[in-house]
């Protein structure tokens, strides 16, 4: 393939869209926060989308007398969201878990806290998405040991 046919490519590729994800991770003192894998959260008045606590598939992710969490804020890349210091998302999220009445939670209950950033996290699908991946599945069959699968890559 010529140069002019990869920068084409490119191109159709710049036209898919991504949301990004701010996951804020929290090891805390107690032993479970609810009895619940995940805790979707739709209002706009709070701040994350999902809490996720990993207890609840095996005792062996955070150890005893322990349990871990997982909140996902949704945003866009380069965003208020994502540029967000971590101690402010941690407040945030802090605060919708007591908003919720979700486990009892304080200062020292939470013994770790980290975040991870995923800049293309969930496919945007607007009227010519599905343009663009077909162009880009046709393009990309032409190479036989070249395999995609999840939502990102499929754009599912």
């Amino acid at each position: 393939m010529d140069d002019n046919g990869k920068y084409l490519h490119m191109s159709v590729a710049d036209n898919l869209r991504f949301r990004s994800l701010v996951f804020l991770y929290l090891v805390l003192d107690v032993d479970r926060l609810s009895d619940n894998h995940w805790i979707y959260w739709s209002e706009r008045k709070f701040f994350c989308n999902r809490l996720t606590e990993f207890n609840n598939f095996s005792r062996h992710c955070s150890g005893d007398e322990k349990t871990l969490v997982c909140a996902e804020i949704t945003c866009n890349y380069n965003d208020d969201i994502w540029n967000m210091p971590e101690e402010v998302i941690k407040e945030k999220v802090l605060g919708d878990l007591e908003m919720m009445k979700i486990g009892s939670i304080d200062g020292s209950t939470v013994l770790d806290c980290f975040c991870h950033k995923v800049r293309e996290a969930y496919p945007i699908y607007d009227l010519h998405y599905m343009d663009s991946v077909r162009t880009l599945s046709g393009y990309f069959s032409s190479f036989p040991n070249l395999s995609f699968f999840g939502r990102n890559a499929m754009f599912r």
